[in-house]
């Protein structure tokens, strides 16, 4: 199992994992064991998924064929999608963040890390954005100068 720390807890936090924790959608999201929250923190348990993460095949050197690099880019563009649908914006997504449950030719990838969403109707630019040196989107950068 896996365990995610974040603070401060958001407001988004319990109507996304309710939303991403149903039964349908197993294959897109990591799926919860359980979670914890008091008003200093929150923690997450999630699955262990076996393969680790996208992020350590980076760092390996791994091959993508261009055969397998859509099965993996479709599979996170339907997880987003289906969040944005719901209402919500995952706000980091990086390598690290995408969990392997199946490696290739069949690749089966999770979306994870659940811990600073938006709503999709928050104002834009965020006053309070928490981010990932090297994954944070050029127009947040731009608007925190």
């Amino acid at each position: 199992m896996i365990v995610d720390a974040m603070t401060p807890p958001s407001s988004n936090f319990r109507p996304l994992l309710q939303t991403v924790s149903t039964h349908q959608h197993r294959k897109l999201f990591a799926q919860l064991v359980n979670w914890y929250e008091d008003p200093e923190c929150s923690l997450l348990t999630m699955e262990h998924v076996e393969h680790g993460n996208l992020q350590r095949y980076i760092e390996i050197g791994a091959k993508f064929p261009d055969r397998q690099a859509p099965l993996i880019t479709g599979q996170i563009a339907s997880a987003l999608q289906y969040m944005h649908v719901k209402g919500f914006v995952h706000r980091n997504l990086r390598p690290s963040n995408i969990l392997v449950a199946v490696e290739g030719p069949a690749w089966s990838v999770k979306l994870a890390d659940f811990g600073i969403p938006a709503n999709v109707d928050d104002p834009w630019p965020p006053k309070n954005y928490i981010r990932t040196s090297g994954y944070t989107a050029l127009e947040i950068v731009d608007s925190l100068q």
